[in-house]
């Protein structure tokens, strides 16, 4: 019996980084993942947006500034070296 080919996986942090700069103001995290399932021609899980979005506002990687509450930009200074 044939093995199924494993999906590819979907780059969420290269996806989301690519649609703020893009973007280049704050922007909503509905209007990124909006975005970014736009972007990719394909549907995005909500959840992985949001955590991509937490998950780099804090730590060593602060890719992301938290504006207020569920609005997001870029931390001044980020040069993406997004493949996206």
């Amino acid at each position: 019996m044939p093995r199924r080919v494993p999906r590819r996986l979907t780059p969420v942090l290269e996806i989301v980084t690519t649609v703020l700069e893009l973007g280049g103001k704050p922007m909503q995290a509905r209007e990124i993942h909006a975005a970014a399932a736009e972007l990719t021609d394909e549907p995005i899980r909500w959840s992985s947006v949001k955590g991509i979005l937490s998950a780099h506002t804090i730590g060593a990687d602060r890719r992301f500034r938290r504006i207020r509450r569920g609005c997001y930009e870029l931390t001044p200074g980020f040069r993406g070296e997004s493949s996206f």
